[in-house]
């Protein structure tokens, strides 16, 4: 999935970057990195609650059904911010 491609990279080179820096990196030289990160969780946790919605909208749905839809679309929101996390972390250490 492409959500996930990305951030793994960037966790891959920022991690490659930490080890032979010299000192900090300025703010300017990991903003464009950090936003496209940030950008990537975004459009992904919306594509998760978009069909969450979509779902939800059918109508005759069970509650224990909807309980367990819910509990999936949680599940699936924090397999999805966790490699973007990672890599704000990679991306932030870099400035110290």
């Amino acid at each position: 999935m492409l959500v996930e491609a990305i951030p793994i990279i960037f966790v891959i080179v920022g991690f490659i970057l930490i080890a032979p820096l010299e000192g900090a990196l300025e703010m300017v030289e990991i903003l464009p990195a950090l936003v496209l990160v940030i950008l990537i969780l975004a459009v992904g946790l919306i594509n998760v609650f978009m069909r969450l919605r979509e779902t939800l909208a059918i109508g005759n749905i069970s509650n224990e059904a909807k309980a367990a839809i819910l509990t999936t679309t949680l599940i699936g929101v924090s397999l999805i911010s966790a490699i973007p996390i990672v890599s704000i972390v990679a991306i932030l250490i870099m400035l110290a």
